[in-house]
């Protein structure tokens, strides 16, 4: 009986983690798994936590900015190819990783201030349209 009664308040402790997470932070966050990159990076590595109570998805097309005098701006790709198109799910409270294939697009990075910027939908938003809000989220990171 003793035992059942730990059990339990183990599975309501991390219920109550997971649950306070969510009211905590709410929102979906990427960020780069490491915060520096070597000069020539053609890959980066992003984790997507889902801090909300809701089932989203995102796909594989992003962009990348450089920070320039101040501000984000928008980087030219050197290859013009489109993106696979696959949708992955990410339920509440999870996260996940992704590598982006930033040399491809972009070229090898050089030294500077960079982040990728993706979108993501909820699943109560499908079937998406042009009225469906996107939800833009960023991962920075530095190329030394």
């Amino acid at each position: 009986m003793k035992k059942l009664l730990i059990a339990c308040a183990a599975v309501l402790l991390c219920l109550g983690l997971l649950l306070g997470g969510m009211l905590l932070f709410g929102r979906v966050t990427i960020t780069a798994q490491e915060k520096i990159y070597p000069v020539g990076t053609e890959e980066i590595t992003v984790v997507w936590r889902n801090w909300t109570a809701k089932s989203m998805f995102y796909g594989e097309p992003f962009s990348l900015e450089a920070w320039v005098g101040g501000e984000w701006v928008p980087m030219e790709p050197v290859n013009d190819l489109l993106f696979y198109l696959p949708a992955y799910g990410l339920l509440p409270g999870l996260n996940q990783k992704i590598t982006y294939s930033t040399g491809f697009y972009y070229g090898p990075l050089q030294a500077g201030r960079y982040r990728i910027a993706a979108n993501y939908h909820y699943e109560s938003e499908v079937p998406i349209s042009e009225a469906t809000p996107r939800h833009d989220v960023y991962a920075e990171f530095e190329v030394k």
